[in-house]
């Protein structure tokens, strides 16, 4: 049997073979956060950690398609905060728009409940 050591060992040395594999590891910590439901921003961030150096010391083969990744990643960022805002302020949205609002039915029953 190998040792759990062992296996750390080898996993070390495969991530810090090379600069580039030393940054893969964060993409399946960017599908993980997106997953557990971490911030837009901390997942933009894992996110675009693993795909920097995919783009400046990756292949040449892989170029095209990580480029096209980062783009779309900078540009799915930024259009969901900047074309959300004036939609929710034209559809007339508030920050007591979500909030529940008691009618006469609701005032009673906490009345009778000895709540109110």
């Amino acid at each position: 049997l190998i040792s759990p050591r062992a296996d750390a060992v080898a996993l070390f040395d495969m991530l810090t073979s090379s600069r580039l594999n030393a940054f893969l590891a964060f993409v399946p910590l960017g599908v993980l956060a997106h997953a557990l439901g971490w911030s837009a921003v901390a997942t933009f961030t894992i996110n675009f950690l693993a795909l920097i150096p995919l783009l400046v010391f990756g292949p040449a083969s892989l170029f095209g398609m990580v480029a096209a990744i980062t783009v779309g990643l900078f540009i799915g960022a930024y259009s969901s905060v900047y074309m959300a805002g004036p939609l929710l302020i034209w559809m007339g949205v508030t920050s007591n728009s979500f909030v529940p609002q008691d009618n006469a039915a609701d005032r009673q029953d906490k009345i009778a409940r000895g709540e109110a």
